[in-house]
């Protein structure tokens, strides 16, 4: 730092440096300085190459009679710094974040933003309470035939003789009422329309849409497995896809969400509802971006979560105050606190369809990505991953095969042994009686079961060729399946549900 302060006394700047310098220590070294450089050395960096570098800094930026002391202290303390270096401290590398880690991550993230959608509502609430106090205290100050300062009644009085009682107009149209002080109509002005009021169109779009948005999550399902295309790239979730194709998955969801609610294409913006043009803004994110042509349309909001599992429907006028003043370089606007606090929700964190591979601990995902065939795949998927729906893009990720089903029913004759039987939409009947969950088309479920020879009425089971089978404990040992409990009760071999 002791160049640098030369320079700084000197009255010089770096680039004027730069040019005595090129005179006087170019000459002996040819590769140019630029100012980068010169600026690193003076804040003493590389300064062990750079000895005629220093002395030609000192002869530049040092008065003449102060020049040889200057010198011989630059050379003791470049002396002292060759004799003691300062040891350089490696930072070591930070640990690496577990898939556990990540998750909780995420459903942090999801707390805060509800937490910051309730700041938003009782922000826009506390905004409308404060207009309507405005709005009733200068219709109480307008009022004909009181003072808004004092707001005392008129004098009743009748006029006294010889004089004239005051001429009023027959018109109520005509008669002027009494002008408010300046401040008042300053603080007391409001607009004809509270802007945190839902408009009419959104009141229509978020009335026409709210039976239909239960089908949104398996949509928006069906849209994340054709991204990922784990059958044939490998992929397991979403945070594996490229840039370019994060970007195509807006685009994706928007078009299933339009096409699975068999929505009519807009005049202008992606679909027409109640005869309105209405924006599907999408997000795996906290926040929406609005592009400008969709300023002022309804806006079908749509975000969801794979790692928490969940997923948002929302209605909002996409007003100018409701959008934030900034906009990126494609001129999109994101949401802004008061924004949020107008969202009509129609769905707020409902259960979308999930992603087994995103939610499986990493040591179970590590084994079974181990096993080297398809059909063993599917078979260990079905063990680690039980009484929960796997879709058939889950399946055909695990095998990387496209027959699905195929796989499913190898998997089924294996499993047996272990006591693992698997159900799929049709097994509705042994769904309810096991109290599993309910199975949509292309959706598989594994269980283990445990046989009873006498049945336990705190226990869901049924009876099929003379055992009581039910949801197997951890701690109960297993038993092989000698019977197709997946074809109760449509084959009369598997047994009937009555002793």
């Amino acid at each position: 730092m002791l160049m640098r302060s030369m320079m700084n006394n000197s009255g010089l700047t770096i680039v004027a440096l730069q040019h005595q310098l090129a005179a006087r220590y170019e000459p002996k070294h040819p590769a140019r300085l630029r100012a980068a450089s010169i600026s690193r050395r003076l804040s003493g960096l590389e300064l062990h190459i750079s000895r005629p570098f220093i002395e030609a800094v000192i002869e530049i930026c040092s008065p003449e009679q102060d020049r040889k002391r200057e010198l011989d202290r630059a050379r003791q303390l470049l002396q002292r710094a060759t004799a003691n270096p300062t040891p350089v401290q490696i930072a070591s590398q930070p640990p690496q974040p577990t898939a556990g880690d990540l998750r909780q991550v995420l459903r942090l993230q999801e707390q805060l933003l509800l937490a910051k959608d309730d700041l938003a509502a009782a922000v826009a609430a506390r905004h409308a309470a404060e207009l309507e106090v405005a709005r009733l205290t200068a219709l109480v100050g307008a009022r004909p035939g009181t003072d808004p300062e004092h707001n005392e009644p008129e004098s009743t009085a009748l006029p006294q003789s010889g004089t004239k009682p005051p001429i009023t107009s027959a018109r109520q149209g005509d008669a002027k009422e009494p002008e408010q002080p300046e401040s008042q109509r300053d603080s007391h002005s409001v607009p004809e329309r509270s802007p945190v009021r839902v408009d009419d169109a959104a009141a229509q779009v978020a009335k026409e849409l709210a039976p239909h948005v239960q089908r949104i999550g398996p949509l928006l399902r069906n849209a994340f497995d054709y991204i990922i295309d784990g059958r044939h790239t490998g992929r397991l979730d979403l945070q594996q896809l490229t840039r370019t194709e994060k970007i195509y998955l807006v685009e994706r969801s928007v078009f299933a969400v339009r096409e699975g609610l068999d929505l009519a294409p807009g005049r202008r913006l992606d679909a027409q509802v109640a005869g309105h043009d209405v924006k599907i803004c999408f997000t795996t994110g906290t926040n929406w971006l609005v592009p400008r042509e969709a300023t002022g349309a309804v806006l079908l909001l749509v975000s969801a979560s794979e790692a928490a599992g969940t997923y948002r429907v929302g209605i909002l006028q996409a007003t100018d105050d409701a959008l934030s003043a900034g906009q990126n370089l494609d001129g999109k606007r994101a949401i802004n606190v008061l924004g949020r606090g107008r969202i009509r929700w129609l769905l707020r964190d409902d259960s979308l369809p999930e992603n087994v591979f995103a939610t499986m601990p990493p040591s179970d995902l590590n084994t079974l990505l181990s096993v080297p065939s398809g059909v063993k795949r599917v078979c260990e998927l079905f063990r680690r991953v039980q009484q929960r729906p796997i879709g058939t893009a889950a399946l055909q990720t695990a095998s990387m095969q496209f027959d699905a089903a195929k796989r499913v029913r190898d998997a089924r004759g294996l499993l047996r042994a272990e006591g693992i039987t698997v159900l799929n939409h049709l097994n509705a009947a042994l769904l309810h009686a096991l109290d599993l969950p309910v199975l949509q088309k292309g959706q598989y479920l594994s269980v283990r079961l445990y046989g009873m020879s006498t049945p336990n009425h705190d226990r869901p089971s049924v009876f099929i060729d003379g055992t009581w089978w039910t949801v197997a404990k951890a701690d109960e040992p297993v038993q092989p399946l000698d019977v197709r409990v997946h074809r109760w009760p449509f084959d009369s071999d598997a047994g009937s549900d009555t002793p």
